[in-house]
């Protein structure tokens, strides 16, 4: 967040500004993320601020770059310079940065069925493929998260998404906002179709962005042969390690086997027991017998 004060003095010197923000009715100074510290920051005599030096008299507009203040409530401004000085306070303005907008990508698949598709989806951004938004694999829409606790808004979930898609062209677009920093967004697409031909989409610098369309936006923008002129080259950079923080969360393998428990969902065995597993292949490599 960036405060612009514009302000003046009736002597020429020079006046040190500090700005002191507050957060629950307190000067906290720079207030972090941590729980602690920012408990700590409340209770400092001397909190920390930002200081900028106000130079001769004529208005000027002093700007304080606060990156670290979280949702503060108030604020105090300390003067420092000459006694019996005159500060006259015209505006404060407060910023702050907002990052994000579309990204998309066209894809083509190949004639015959989708014999299975997972994606996987950061929770930053909700998902759209040929026009239809899809929903967390809870079934509700979950997305996007920015809850910090627990690093939640950098988990990562495993979706199928085999029937969105179709022969022939296919578009997916993610949407994110972030304020503040730029947001974590990440795709990666497996499709097996039933021949055993595999294709992959990864989110990388192929897609195109542009930041000016809301949300609602979606079921257009993910639309297959959307103009898309004046989107830019999406540029991206190595984020955060994905998070799966739950079991049912974690990809499977997106690969030509898959295995199943016939007796429950997880592959867990009794150890007395044999063990009975389920083989299914793309139809097109199927074989009658497995050894």
């Amino acid at each position: 967040m960036t405060v612009e004060v514009t302000l003046r003095q009736a002597s020429a010197g020079a006046t040190k500004v500090t700005f002191l923000p507050w957060c629950d009715g307190r000067a906290g100074g720079k207030v972090s993320e941590a729980r602690a510290v920012r408990s700590a920051n409340r209770k400092r005599d001397k909190p920390e601020g930002v200081t900028q030096t106000l130079k001769g008299a004529d208005w000027q507009t002093l700007a304080f770059e606060m990156d670290n203040v979280k949702c503060p409530d108030g604020f105090e401004l300390e003067f420092a310079g000459a006694a019996d000085a005159t500060i006259e306070v015209k505006s404060v303005c407060f910023k702050r940065s907002s990052y994000g907008g579309w990204w998309s990508h066209d894809s083509t698949l190949p004639a015959g069925r989708v014999w299975r598709a997972i994606a996987e989806v950061g929770n930053m951004a909700p998902l759209f493929i040929n026009g239809r938004e899809v929903p967390s694999a809870s079934g509700m829409a979950v997305r996007p998260s920015f809850t910090f606790q627990g690093g939640e808004m950098f988990d990562c979930e495993a979706l199928d998404v085999a029937a969105l898609l179709k022969p022939g062209a296919n578009a997916v677009a993610l949407h994110s906002v972030r304020q503040g920093s730029a947001p974590y967004v990440y795709f990666s697409l497996t499709v097996v179709m039933e021949s055993g031909e595999v294709l992959r989409v990864q989110s990388d610098g192929s897609w195109k962005f542009l930041g000016t369309l809301p949300l609602a936006a979606g079921p257009q923008v993910s639309a297959a042969g959307f103009a898309d002129h004046e989107w830019t080259a999406a540029k991206g950079q190595q984020g955060a390690t994905l998070n799966y923080k739950h079991a049912t969360a974690r990809p499977a393998y997106a690969g030509l086997i898959t295995l199943e428990n016939p007796q429950e969902p997880a592959l867990f065995f009794k150890d007395r027991t044999l063990v009975e597993l389920s083989v299914h292949l793309p139809p097109g490599l199927a074989t009658p017998s497995l050894t």
